[in-house]
């Protein structure tokens, strides 16, 4: 009997470990969102609408468009929901923002079924916007919310939900405080340049074009520095990476990732025209793709060494950790690398990063100058992280939009989706962003009259403007685009 006992014991305890952890909590089914109260830094829980049970008729945005991931569209009678489950090891109050599109006046509940904690809100900007939705709370276990329209006044999208622990809120805004870097000197710029170049790019004419360390060892950095200066720009912004994943100076970090070197050329032509342009008194900043571009995403040696997640780009989740320290090691060595020389990163595609843990990216991009600006691309939607310092800006011309400083500010966004963001624009003066095929022509789009007028709205507001100019491997621009610009200078500078 004493025998039996023993073994009845232990099958019983055998058969409570499959069903608890150690603590002897039940285990928390796999859809559960879990709040991780022992983190201190990028401590925002965020709801994916995309992971959310929903009701008929919302759908998520282009969900056949991998790696990126949208949002969910449709919501649009009152009875329309989301809901999440979500698990916190205790009781909790948090912060809770949304992000969104809606019209003007739209009311929105977010509901804590289990405890009837709940939250109303009001869209007061039209379209996209971060907005602060009120304070919940959570009951220790597992725990209902729903979101749901209180109004009829449009068809909404959602991207997601963000929750920040109330007794952690103020800390997080000291964080962010803290973290912002000083653009005084990019909103006196006035305007800049921006070049899509690098191993992807052909002569005016044929279809034969150099290798990576042939064009990073031959380009002749004096003459384009010259060209520069003649357009009166204050700083550059050069295309580390775009339609394809090659940089033209020696990275260790993408060398090791991908097992071999053919991504990266052997001479540091990313350092030396850094070098020489600040130099000259012109600032540079880089622009960094992902490489996972339709044309080449899932075929190249690089991007699968990613691991990406497949459902990502279905329901916003999946194990990026992967992703996220590759892009650590390549950022953090690079900018090691240019130290002082590098005074910002632009990161294309916030629609793959979101979310992320965007405090410690911040830090990393940050390493060899403390005081290099950030920027991520939300495209239209409202800005994903407050760690940053720059509206991207992509397609705009430092038009006023919605929070816009005004004239005689400090060209920082007072409100709306880039709150706290110097506003800046982004666009192209010709057919293209580069050239990357062969024979392909460079034809201007933009007159002198528009020019000047998008730049004296912008420079009364402290905005500024980063023209893209499409370059062949030589090095030479169209000479009627360099012809407008140099006008445009005169402007400027009257």
């Amino acid at each position: 009997m004493k025998y039996l006992y023993l073994i009845l014991s232990l099958f019983l305890s055998l058969s409570c470990s499959a069903d608890e952890d150690v603590s002897g909590q039940s285990k928390i089914p796999e859809n559960v969102i879990v709040i991780d109260f022992e983190r201190n830094t990028d401590n925002i829980t965020v709801l994916m609408a995309a992971s959310a049970e929903m009701s008929e008729g919302l759908q998520v945005k282009w969900p056949d468009k991998p790696p990126k991931h949208f949002w969910v569209e449709g919501l649009e009678q009152t009875e329309d929901f989301l809901k999440w489950e979500i698990y916190s090891e205790k009781e909790a109050d948090f912060y809770v923002d949304a992000l969104l599109s809606s019209a003007t006046g739209e009311t929105f509940e977010i509901e804590v079924i289990n405890n009837q904690s709940s939250a109303r809100f009001e869209k007061t900007t039209k379209g996209w916007d971060k907005t602060e939705a009120g304070i919940i709370s959570l009951s220790k276990g597992i725990n209902t919310i729903a979101l749901r329209k209180l109004t009829n006044n449009s068809s909404v999208s959602i991207k997601s939900l963000e929750l920040v622990e109330k007794s952690k809120r103020a800390a997080q805004l000291q964080r962010i405080q803290e973290f912002k870097a000083d653009t005084q000197w990019l909103s006196d710029s006035g305007y800049g340049l921006m070049f899509q170049f690098g191993g992807w790019t052909y002569p005016e004419n044929g279809d034969t074009k150099k290798s990576l360390d042939e064009l990073a060892k031959t380009f002749d950095i004096p003459a384009f520095i010259e060209m520069v200066k003649s357009t009166g720009a204050k700083y550059v912004i050069w295309s580390l990476t775009w339609w394809d994943y090659n940089m033209m100076m020696p990275v260790q970090a993408v060398d090791e990732i991908v097992g071999n070197s053919k991504r990266t050329s052997s001479y540091n032509f990313i350092g030396k025209l850094a070098e020489e342009l600040q130099k000259s008194d012109i600032r540079f900043m880089l622009y960094y793709h992902l490489g996972h571009a339709s044309h080449i995403g899932g075929k190249t040696d690089w991007w699968q060494a990613q691991k990406w997640p497949a459902q990502f780009a279905a329901t916003g989740t999946g194990n990026r950790e992967l992703f996220f320290e590759n892009w650590m090691s390549v950022v953090g060595e690079i900018g090691k690398k240019l130290g002082k020389n590098l005074d910002g990163w632009w990161f294309d595609d916030g629609l793959i990063y979101y979310p992320a843990p965007f405090e410690k990216m911040g830090a990393v991009a940050r390493r060899g100058n403390p005081d290099r600006l950030v920027a991520y691309n939300s495209w239209i939607c409202a800005r994903y992280t407050d760690f940053q310092d720059v509206y991207f800006g992509e397609g705009s011309h430092g038009e006023i939009s919605e929070g816009s400083a005004p004239v005689g500010g400090d060209g920082i966004f007072t409100s709306g989706p880039q709150k706290g963001l110097l506003q800046h624009s982004m666009f192209t003066m010709e057919n293209g962003w580069g050239i990357y095929k062969p024979n392909q022509k460079i034809n201007p789009r933009i007159d002198i009259d528009t020019l000047v007028k998008w730049l004296k709205s912008a420079k009364q507001r402290r905005v500024p403007l980063s023209i893209n100019l499409m370059m062949w491997e030589d090095g030479t621009v169209s000479d009627h685009s360099l012809s407008i610009i140099k006008e445009m200078k005169e402007e400027f500078e009257k």
